[in-house]
């Protein structure tokens, strides 16, 4: 029930995450363009209001209605990177589900990422079955398994982060702009007029 108030199960979207990818390379070149000091700049704010509109263009792009829960980055980036996590509705989410399983080709498609990403490997013992005919109905899915879904869904419009990154540069560069730290903003007030 609890998911059901929140507007469903938290979801992890596609994401690469920020450090070392296209989207870090697009707050820098926001930063250059803006003149503005990355040191300068309050990059929690820019990375919230980043994955919120990543979140509106996936959203867009898979055509499933979704909330931004919150984003979650690791204190190391060696163990993991950072998550933009969402809610779906559990109806979208069957209807997402249904729409996969009605198309052939998608069908296989997905059953073929589910063996591919669980299947067992060195290092790697799977939590889930690589056989989608043993996961039950959609809405007995845990998130990791939802997640998946949504993997798939990304996959199958052709999305790719980096266009992601590059059509939201607009947003970044009023985001960095508008995310000067208030010691930063005394600091280019004092600066002497030319």
């Amino acid at each position: 029930m609890r998911d059901q108030e929140c507007g469903g199960p938290e979801l992890r979207l596609p994401f690469a995450g920020f450090y070392q990818t296209a989207h870090e390379h697009q707050f820098d070149l926001a930063a250059e363009s803006a003149g503005v000091d990355p040191d300068a700049v309050d990059w929690p704010v820019v990375r919230l209001g980043y994955a919120q509109a990543y979140m509106r263009e996936v959203s867009k792009l898979i055509g499933v209605g979704m909330n931004f829960s919150r984003v979650s980055s690791p204190d190391f980036y060696n163990f993991g990177t950072d998550e933009i996590l969402v809610r779906v509705a559990p109806d979208r989410i069957r209807a997402l589900h249904a729409g996969v399983l009605a198309d052939p080709d998608q069908a296989a498609a997905f059953r073929n990422r589910v063996r591919a990403e669980l299947s067992p490997r060195a290092g790697f013992a799977p939590y889930f079955s690589a056989d989608l005919e043993d996961w039950g109905p959609v809405g007995a899915w845990e998130p990791s398994q939802l997640s998946l879904l949504l993997d798939h869904a990304f996959a199958r419009v052709g999305a790719e982060e980096t266009g992601i990154a590059e059509s939201l540069f607009d947003r970044t560069l009023e985001l960095v702009a508008g995310a000067l730290r208030p010691d930063a903003r005394a600091d280019r007030s004092e600066e002497p007029s030319p």
